[in-house]
């Protein structure tokens, strides 16, 4: 009919067991990308740079395939931070 829509997504591809992220964690750099990764515990913690290897993407959440493992406590930007 006139005047009618409808959003559909649709999935081209499935990796079970899969790490993701999202899209806003993934840092450009040099080489591909990296993100900010929490390593320790209270003041022994501390932040560093993991490269990683990216695979499938929907745009909002990417698939890491090198780099991470499940359990990794990774640092998202604020939402509406302005650089």
């Amino acid at each position: 009919r006139p005047d009618m829509t409808a959003d559909a997504r649709l999935v081209l591809a499935r990796v079970d067991g899969a790490v993701t992220l999202p899209q806003r964690a993934l840092v450009p750099s040099e080489d591909g990308f990296h993100v900010l990764l929490l390593r320790g515990q209270g003041e022994d913690a501390s932040v560093v740079e993991q490269p990683v290897v990216l695979g499938l993407s929907d745009g909002l959440q990417t698939e890491i395939v090198q780099g991470l493992s499940a359990g990794d406590r990774v640092l998202l930007p604020e939402v509406g931070t302005r650089s």
